[in-house]
């Protein structure tokens, strides 16, 4: 695993994973779901990833977008319209909004400014393009005009 920190422009190897992830997210130091791992995630920690949270629902080909109450995994080819919650600070995790579009293979854009995520994209929703905070969905944005 290689991580690249682009504020530094520096890179850095891990250890690898312990076992084969693909169609799964990583945000910081946390990788969850896959097509092979569709209910983990795991974490690095003193040098080593650990198993950290067993997830509601499989999840692959999801996104993924980080909160101020943790790591909000949405949608995906098993569960297309529901989110849920990755504790990352010892909470509690669980089920969150229902999503109003597929998401499965979409992009996921942080606004860092609203404190919201713009999803665009997506194997069902080529051109759509919606906001969504940590209650649900806010609002549509004008379609893509090619996906």
């Amino acid at each position: 695993v290689e991580v690249y920190v682009p504020s530094t422009g520096q890179s850095c190897s891990l250890p690898p994973l312990p076992e084969d992830r693909v169609q799964h997210t990583m945000d910081s130091l946390y990788i969850c779901g896959g097509v092979y791992t569709r209910t983990s995630c795991l974490h690095f920690s003193s040098g080593q990833w650990t198993t950290s949270y067993t997830l509601v629902e499989e999840r692959s080909g999801h996104t993924s977008w980080w909160t101020d109450q943790g790591l909000v995994l949405m949608g995906g080819y098993y569960s297309p319209d529901t989110t849920e919650i990755v504790p990352t600070t010892g909470g509690q995790g669980g089920p969150s909004f229902d999503m109003k579009y597929s998401t499965w293979k979409a992009c996921a854009i942080p606004d860092t400014t609203s404190g919201s995520v713009v999803i665009t994209g997506g194997y069902d929703t080529l051109q759509v393009v919606s906001r969504y905070d940590v209650q649900g969905h806010v609002e549509d944005l004008p379609q893509l005009i090619e996906g």
